[in-house]
């Protein structure tokens, strides 16, 4: 009996254990909910001057400055002052090389008196050599410390017997940069990689991106650049020969011009990303990169803010160029000073002419594909932000620029899918936020923010993403939640005023419906027009030019009820139900999907007063009537039921390869007659 007891007890105790502990969880997962919830409901309004992801309350220089502040340690400040070799040791370093070249003179001044002594009193000089050996020695104790001091800084050992130049001084101590002191110091560093040379030429080089002629140099830096012929040979052999002089000193001259003829052969993206990580490692991994790191730190900083610094487009082309042939590898190895050089990159592709933001885009992608996980992500929301940014106001003038970003943006988040599908989740999630305060308040202020181009843009730019990379299984999931937030977003305000926003938002769903094979109820948007009492009212008369429905998101007052409106509604119409019917019309269903929007247009013919109208809807109704009759005959001959899902999405495949449908042959001669007459 005790042992029973003993055995009910310790079952109640694990039982009561189970209990709490699930209670436990429970509580957190109630917890975790009501904490979502109110995520949720504390999104802040949109607002027109404030652009984020959409939320657009965050600027994409501050969410770029402050991810940079976050990842720099005390030591990578970006200040003038450099980690292990700020201008302060430079400096030192030059004073103290010319003290010992005084002592250098010194102790040869007196080797040469003790020379003469053992001439003149052979006697003398024995006895100083026996009592005082340190005093004869001096010079053999100096040459060993000359050797140990060369091993400790290898630069030492690499310097040449040759005498040089020295710089000329001014007055307050800085060093006077010339055109011969760059380039000795450029042969220096070729003929026998010393890495102190080249650090000398960094410091230089920073003193030249940051020279005003006519102002005062900084005190902290010790070089001053005379002149703007001195200025300009330095930013020229900086920009140009500087990379070259990294790769001579890390050893890859000749394996970084392989490889990048092979990464321009290279046919896949995994590929190209292979070679050139390879190489990025080899330099991290070089002896000497924890000598040289704070100097390519420094030379990458002041190739960033003279790059920022400029306004001349030439200037700045010829500076992309150079970093997009040979610095790209040494940003992929500091990330966070990669991070700087996408603000940049990011302002001169949105809003520099056409080379440079070719020419951005590639340097920011080529940087995506070189730096490690997680850099992708600075650039993916860096890149929408920016896009998002620019796509405020859209007219004729502006809607190539939009769309060439858009594009840029679509190959960014083909590069990892993954990730991609994290950030692309993420945004549309604010877009349905958006919707749904919108749909809750009913306030104008939350309708202008759902029919705005900035909204409307964001949609068509995931609506690209998700057509191009459709065969992405990660992509599809995401492609029922756009076409829902699609879908509210024309359903928002069903009036006349905005159906110029409901036609674009129709296109993108017939799009998604084109790329993904799915299918997507689109007829009732466009049957609703056609069923309203808008076309049995007298139309107003009006002077005004016909709308650009590629541009338009909303009707102005003057237009309402005129003819010159309901004859642009009408053609879109016509438009949007050829192309809709185009995407299915091989399906094995076509005539049962034609049949609802026959039954509409025939009723529409007979009510309608307006014969141009009947005319286009009768030929419209023809041609689907053809269709369903083209499909039947067909359907007549499987010999499979319903239920046989794979042999109903292979119908007639054949035949859809070979373009034989009517409705297909119709819907080809009429999209060749409307780009003839755009």
């Amino acid at each position: 009996d005790q042992f029973k007891r003993k055995t009910y007890e310790r079952r109640e105790a694990v039982r009561e254990k189970r209990s709490k502990d699930r209670a436990q969880r429970r509580e957190q997962l109630a917890a975790q909910r009501a904490a979502e919830e109110d995520e949720l409901n504390n999104v802040d309004n949109f607002s027109d001057e404030d652009v984020d992801d959409l939320n657009l309350e965050q600027d994409v220089e501050d969410f770029l400055e402050k991810l940079t502040n976050e990842e720099m340690d005390s030591d990578d400040s970006d200040d003038l002052s450099e980690a292990s070799f700020d201008s302060a040791d430079l400096i030192k370093e030059i004073e103290a090389d010319e003290t010992n070249q005084k002592l250098r003179s010194q102790v040869e001044e007196h080797k040469a008196e003790l020379e003469k002594l053992k001439e003149a009193d052979p006697a003398f000089y024995e006895f100083l050599k026996e009592n005082d050996q340190e005093l004869l020695e001096f010079d053999e104790d100096m040459d060993e410390d000359d050797e140990e001091s060369d091993e400790e800084d290898e630069d030492d050992e690499e310097e040449t017997k040759k005498p040089k130049k020295k710089a000329k001084a001014s007055p307050g101590g800085v060093a006077i940069l010339t055109m011969e002191m760059i380039d000795e110091l450029i042969q220096n560093v070729v003929d026998t990689k010393s890495t102190k040379a080249l650090k000398k030429l960094v410091v230089a080089y920073k003193s030249g991106c940051h020279f005003t002629e006519g102002e005062e140099p900084d005190e902290q830096l010790p070089f001053r650049v005379p002149s703007s012929e001195v200025f300009n040979h330095l930013m020229v052999t900086g920009i140009a020969e500087f990379p070259t002089l990294f790769h001579l000193v890390f050893g890859i001259e000749e394996e970084h011009q392989t490889e990048e003829l092979e990464f321009q052969k290279a046919s896949t993206k995994k590929k190209a990303k292979k070679k050139f990580v390879r190489l990025q490692t080899r330099i991290m991994k070089h002896e000497r990169w924890g000598k040289l790191q704070s100097c390519v730190k420094s030379y990458l900083k002041s190739t960033i803010f003279l790059l920022d610094q400029m306004t001349d487009q030439k200037i700045i082309s010829f500076i992309l160029r150079r970093v997009n042939q040979n610095l790209l590898v040494y940003f992929a190895c500091i990330p966070h000073i990669a991070n700087k050089l996408v603000r940049v990159l990011n302002r001169f592709w949105s809003s520099s002419e056409e080379t440079n933001r070719i020419l951005a885009f590639l340097a920011l992608r080529d940087l995506t594909v070189l730096t490690p996980y997680p850099f992708i992500d600075v650039v993916l929301k860096a890149s929408y932000l920016t896009f998002v940014k620019n796509a405020k106001f859209t007219n004729r003038s502006t809607l190539h620029n939009i769309q060439f970003m858009s594009n840029c943006v679509v190959e960014l988040f083909g590069l990892d899918f993954k990730c991609s599908y994290q950030h692309a989740f993420s945004h549309i999630r604010v877009l349905a936020v958006k919707l749904r305060n919108a749909i809750i308040s009913k306030t104008q202020e939350h309708f202008s923010m759902i029919h705005s181009w900035q909204f409307f843009h964001s949609l068509n730019l995931w609506t690209e993403v998700l057509c191009t990379y459709a065969d992405q299984v990660d992509m599809q999931l995401l492609v029922y939640p756009l076409v829902q937030v699609i879908s509210g977003a024309i359903q928002l305000l069903p009036v006349q005023r905005y159906y110029p926003y409901h036609f674009l938002c129709i296109r993108l769903l017939l799009r998604l419906g084109r790329a993904t094979s799915l299918f997507i109820p689109t007829l009732p948007f466009m049957l609703r027009i056609l069923e309203s009492n808008e076309f049995r009212k007298k139309f107003k008369s009006s002077t005004q030019k016909p709308l650009d429905w590629t541009c338009t998101l909303k009707v102005s007052n003057g237009l309402l009820h005129t003819r010159v409106l309901f004859d642009g509604i009408v053609e879109q119409l016509f438009e949007l139900l050829l192309e809709h019917f185009a995407v299915y019309a091989y399906s094995i269903s076509f005539p049962e999907l034609a049949v609802p929007t026959i039954v509409t247009l025939k009723k529409f013919v007979k009510q309608c007063k307006v014969p141009e109208y009947c005319k286009i809807f009768k030929q419209l109704v023809q041609q689907l009537e053809n269709g369903s009759t083209f499909i039947r005959s067909h359907r007549l001959k499987v010999d499979f039921a319903p239920k046989d899902v794979e042999k109903c999405d292979n119908f007639l495949q054949e035949k859809k390869q070979q373009g034989k449908h009517p409705l297909i042959k119709f819907y080809e001669q009429q999209k060749t007659y409307r780009e003839k007459n755009a």
